[in-house]
C-alpha cells in the first residue's frame, strides 16, 4: 500500500515537472523551467543544456523573455557546477548576448561580452581563439550600433592577437578581415576597403595558417569592386573564389551561391545577358536545395532578375522579381526592417522607368512609411522620397499632398544646412508651381459651371512639369 501511495505522488510530482516544462512548447506563456526545483533532480551541466535547448525553441517561437530567463538559469548552473570562468560558462553567456542582440539591445549584449573577454584573458583558462572569437562578435555589435570606431579597436584587438600566434588555427580570421573592411568602408569609403582587403589577401595567399581563410575576404572584395564600380575585378575575384571552391573539400554551398549572385549581377551590369541566365540557374539551383542562405544574396538574384526581365522589356516578370526579393526580406527581418524599405524604393524606381506613376508612387509611400519608424536615422533618405513624391502626385493631380510632400522634403534640407542648396532650390520652385496651380483650381471651383460626370476637367493648365528629383535624387537602381 505504502509503495503505491510513493509511487503515485511520484507521478503526480513529473506531471507537475511537465507541466511546468510545456509553456516554453505551447502557448501564449513566457513561464520558464524553475532553476530550484530540476537542479535537485539532475546533474547541473545536464540541465543547463536542457534549459538551452529549450531557450532555442522559446527563441523560434518568439518568446523572449522565456528564452532569456531560460539561459539566464543555464549560466548559474554551469558556474555551480563548474566554476564562474570555465570556457563552457562563456559560451552560454555569449548565447544569451546573442539573444540581446536579435532584440536589438546592443548595450546589454556588449556588457556581456566585454566582462566575459576580460574574464577570459584574466583567468587564462580559455584560450586566443575563443578571445579573438569575442572580440569579432564586440566589433558586429559596435558596428550595429553605428560606433564605428570603437568596431574598428575590436577588431585590430583581435589582429594583434592572432598575429601573436601566427601557429594558430582561427576560424574567425577571414570574418575578422571581412568585418574590418566593413567598418572601413563606413569611416572612409568602399575604395579604402577594397583596397584593405586586397592588401590583406596579398599578404596572407601564401600563409599555410591562414591561406583557407581567405575565401570570405575574396567575395567581399568582389562585392566592395562592384559597389565601386570596378565591374571587370569583381567578375575576376569571383571568378577566383569560385576556384577557390572547386579546389577545397568539403562543403561550400553558401559561399558558391553568394559567388553565383555576385557574379550573375556583374554580367548582368555589362549587359552580358546570357551568361548572368547561365550563373542565376546555378544559384537557383542551390537556392532549392539550401534552405539557409544569406537573405541580401537570397533577395540580391531576384533584383539582378529583375533588372534582366526589364531590359527584355518583360515588365510583368521583373515585378514579380521584386515581390520575391520583398517577400525573402520581409519574412527574414520583419515587414518593417529598413532594408523592406529600400526594397519598395528600389521597386518604385523599377516603376518610374516604365512610367506606371500610380504603381510608382505606392511603393515610395510604403518605403517612406517604414522609414518613418526609425527617424531621424533616415532622415535624408526621408527627404528625397518627399521629393520625388511631391513629383509623382503633381502628376496624378494631387494638388494638396504634392504640396505636402514637398514642404516636408524642405523642411529637412533646410535642417540639413550644407550640400542641400540644389535640392533646397528643387523644392521651392517646385513648391510655388504647385501652390499657383492651387490658387487657380481654387478660384475657377468658384467660378466653373458643374461638369458632368466623368467629363474630364480642362480648366486647369496643363503640361507644365514640375523639377524631378527622380532620376537624380532617387538611389541608382542596382542589380
Amino acid at each position: 500500500m505504502e509503495k503505491g501511495i510513493a509511487v503515485f505522488v511520484r507521478m503526480l510530482f513529473y506531471s507537475f515537472i511537465l507541466t511546468v516544462m510545456s509553456g516554453c512548447f505551447g502557448g501564449d506563456s513566457d513561464s520558464h523551467v524553475p532553476y530550484g526545483s530540476q537542479v535537485q533532480l539532475e546533474d547541473g551541466v545536464t540541465f543547463a543544456n536542457r534549459n538551452e535547448l529549450l531557450a532555442e525553441k522559446c527563441v523560434n517561437q518568439g518568446k523572449m523573455r522565456a528564452a532569456e530567463e531560460l539561459y539566464k538559469g543555464a549560466i548559474k548552473a554551469r558556474q555551480e557546477v563548474l566554476g564562474p570562468d570555465d570556457p563552457a560558462v562563456f559560451a552560454s553567456y555569449c548565447k544569451l548576448a546573442a539573444l540581446y542582440k536579435m532584440e536589438r539591445k546592443y548595450d546589454e549584449a556588449i556588457a556581456i561580452l566585454k566582462t566575459v573577454s576580460e574574464r577570459s584573458l584574466a583567468s587564462k583558462v580559455d584560450d586566443s581563439v575563443s578571445f579573438v572569437g569575442y572580440k569579432n562578435d564586440l566589433g558586429l555589435l559596435y558596428y550595429a550600433k553605428m560606433d564605428y570606431k570603437q568596431a574598428l579597436m575590436e577588431y585590430i584587438s583581435a589582429m594583434l592577437t592572432m598575429n601573436i600566434n601566427p601557429g594558430v588555427h582561427y576560424d574567425k580570421f577571414g570574418a575578422i578581415l571581412k568585418n574590418g573592411a566593413d567598418v572601413i568602408a563606413a569611416l572612409k569609403g568602399n575604395t579604402a576597403a577594397a583596397d584593405g582587403l586586397e592588401a590583406d589577401i596579398s599578404k596572407y595567399a601564401d600563409d599555410p595558417n591562414r591561406r583557407h581563410c581567405l575565401l570570405e575576404p575574396m567575395i567581399a572584395l568582389a562585392k566592395r569592386c562592384a559597389l565601386i564600380d570596378k565591374i571587370e575585378k569583381a567578375i575576376k575575384w569571383y571568378g577566383k573564389a569560385l576556384s577557390e571552391i572547386n579546389a577545397t573539400a568539403g562543403n561550400f554551398d553558401h559561399e558558391r551561391f553568394s559567388c553565383l549572385v555576385g557574379l550573375g549581377a556583374c554580367y548582368a551590369r555589362t549587359n552580358r545577358l546570357d551568361d548572368a541566365d547561365v550563373v542565376h540557374k546555378d544559384a537557383i539551383r542551390i537556392m532549392k536545395r539550401v534552405k539557409s542562405l544569406d537573405v541580401d544574396d537570397c533577395a540580391q538574384l531576384y533584383l539582378s532578375i529583375a533588372g534582366i526581365c526589364q531590359r527584355r522589356e518583360k515588365n510583368s516578370d521583373a515585378a514579380q522579381a521584386h515581390d520575391m526579393a520583398i517577400s525573402i526580406v520581409s519574412r527574414a527581418r520583419g515587414t518593417s526592417h529598413p532594408a523592406v524599405a529600400e526594397l519598395y524604393w528600389l521597386k518604385g524606381k523599377f516603376y518610374c522607368k516604365i512610367e506606371d506613376n500610380e504603381a510608382e508612387k505606392a511603393c515610395l509611400v510604403t518605403s517612406l512609411r517604414i522609414y518613418r519608424q526609425y527617424s531621424p536615422r533616415f532622415i535624408t533618405d526621408e527627404a528625397e522620397l518627399m521629393l520625388r513624391l511631391g513629383v509623382l502626385s503633381y502628376d496624378l493631380g494631387e494638388y494638396d499632398a504634392s504640396y505636402s510632400y514637398l514642404k516636408n522634403a524642405h523642411d529637412i534640407y533646410l535642417k540639413s544646412g550644407a550640400g542641400q542648396e540644389e535640392n533646397l532650390k528643387l523644392c521651392k520652385n517646385n513648391m510655388k508651381i504647385v501652390a499657383a496651380v492651387r490658387s487657380r483650381k481654387a478660384s475657377r471651383s468658384r467660378e466653373r459651371v458643374p461638369q458632368p460626370p466623368g467629363q474630364k476637367d480642362t480648366s486647369l493648365p496643363s503640361g507644365r512639369k514640375l523639377g524631378n528629383g527622380g532620376d537624380s535624387s532617387l538611389k541608382e537602381y542596382e542589380f
